[in-house]
């Protein structure tokens, strides 16, 4: 089964064709890994303990450091 091509965070992509892209190789498994890694444990509601909960912290860039 192909995912489609999505970067955390990020939008849908369309290919060349029009249809929404797919991911393959090398992205397919970063995008796999990145998904793991950065979805809260409890999130995904047909998986609660999938998820890793590595979310980088909001930094505030009003702050006067």
């Amino acid at each position: 089964m192909a995912d489609a091509g999505l970067v955390f965070g990020g939008d849908l992509a369309i290919d060349a064709g029009g249809d929404l892209a797919l991911a393959a190789g090398s992205a397919l498994t970063e995008q796999r890994v990145l998904r793991r890694l950065l979805t809260n444990p409890g999130d995904y509601i047909w998986q609660l303990s999938f998820g890793a909960g590595l979310v980088p912290p909001v930094v505030d860039l009003s702050a006067n450091i």
